[in-house]
């Protein structure tokens, strides 16, 4: 049933995120913590030593939707640092790049903090012996370990794909002249000489 369950989610999280924002391209972007949530889990699951379990799979599809929540917050910063520079068809791509760089540092402060939060909340589950110890527990490895390396996989990866899905967007709004192109190819490739002025130069 899980078999079916898990990748239920991950398409309906993939709906819901195309159905808010009307962008295939942003709606990918905002799913790519998900590979690094399950990195995280698988990693954090061998290190302790569980197994595979229905608690554990419930872990993982927790742990899907607060990545994809990050993502989606780093992806509202980078938005709104492009449309305050003043959109794609009034900026140049250096005033771009700079708004995606401004997007990212502006998100990366609360992030953490927000990341530092939830590991001092859910680490110390890890080593509950209480009652429903062992519930709980198969279920916070997952989670954390997601949480750790999918919010490295937003910080690093996601502006930069952010930037250069905008930076095809921004070069279709602005197309380079056909003058200037065919300016720019005849200086990448000179003309070859003839044989008149290669006999005058050996001469």
């Amino acid at each position: 049933m899980l078999a079916w369950i898990v990748p239920a989610v991950i398409v309906l999280i993939f709906l819901i995120l195309y159905w808010t924002y009307r962008d295939w391209a942003d709606a990918v972007l905002m799913l790519l913590a998900v590979p690094g949530a399950i990195a995280g889990g698988v990693f954090f699951q061998w290190l302790f030593g569980f197994k595979f379990s229905v608690t554990v799979w419930v872990g993982y599809i927790a742990c899907f939707g607060m990545a994809t929540a990050t993502g989606i917050i780093m992806l509202v910063y980078l938005r709104e640092a492009v449309a305050r520079a003043g959109g794609l068809a009034h900026i140049t791509l250096e005033q771009l790049r700079q708004a995606v760089m401004n997007g990212a540092v502006h998100r990366l402060r609360p992030k953490l903090l927000t990341e530092l939060t939830c590991v001092i909340g859910l680490a110390p589950l890890l080593w509950a012996n209480g009652t429903g110890a062992e519930v709980i527990r198969p279920m916070v490895v997952p989670v954390l370990g997601g949480i750790l390396i999918a919010d490295e996989v937003i910080d690093l990866f996601l502006p930069v794909l952010f930037f250069w899905v905008r930076r095809r967007r921004w070069q279709k709004l602005h197309p380079q002249p056909e003058n200037e192109s065919m300016e720019r190819i005849e200086w990448a490739e000179p003309s070859r000489p003839t044989v008149k002025e290669l006999s005058n130069v050996i001469c």
